[in-house]
């Protein structure tokens, strides 16, 4: 209790918070259409962050942070396209997909080592798709490409997290968070964190 004072005391002189995460987000996407049987969605994904937090009173933060969820795997496959002599085979494939998360937060922290924050965001969608489209018969045009933005662009993320301080200036943390877009849930993540103030 002779030292608790001053850790906070030493932590609240410390304007800037800045942290970084690495963890696993759970995704509720609905597969995706393909014209490959073998495509799959994967609901696991990689989930990487980094904010920036001013500390504007006591326990309360406001920032600013990144985002990114993706994921991969190869794919092996083909189609053959009845009404055209014409097919199209895929070997060893590599099928991505990923979203940016570009957030505005407020962070309140806890006496029990709790913080709850709230954050608006919005993001980019970067999935790989392809099509088939006829062009003057017969000639067949095959694309592959990156799907266009969402038109639900925007949302609202909660986040619970837990930290314990290391040292004055840096907590080591486990946060969960959920992400909500005018689609519903998108995604739930759950990721250890590092943070240090200065």
């Amino acid at each position: 209790m002779l030292f608790a004072h001053p850790l906070i005391a030493v932590e609240d002189d410390k304007p800037w918070v800045m942290s970084f995460s690495f963890g696993a987000a759970y995704s509720t996407m609905y597969p995706e259409i393909s014209i490959f049987k073998n495509n799959r969605n994967p609901k696991i994904q990689k989930a990487l962050g980094l904010n920036l937090e001013y500390h504007i009173s006591d326990k309360r933060y406001i920032g600013l942070g990144f985002t990114r969820h993706e994921g991969s795997y190869n794919l092996d496959d083909e189609i053959i396209l009845g009404q055209y002599p014409v097919g199209v085979r895929l070997d060893n494939y590599r099928q991505t997909w990923a979203y940016d998360y570009f957030e505005l937060s407020y962070r309140r922290s806890f006496d029990n080592r709790l913080n709850l924050t709230a954050g608006f965001f919005y993001y980019l969608d970067y999935t790989n798709f392809s099509v088939v489209t006829a062009r003057y018969e017969p000639n067949i045009l095959f694309v592959f490409g990156r799907d266009k933005p969402r038109s639900d662009d925007f949302g609202l993320s909660l986040a619970l997290g837990y930290s314990l301080p290391l040292r004055d200036y840096m907590k080591l943390g486990l946060r969960s968070k959920l992400y909500y877009t005018l689609a519903g849930i998108e995604s739930i993540s759950l990721a250890p964190y590092i943070s240090f103030s200065f």
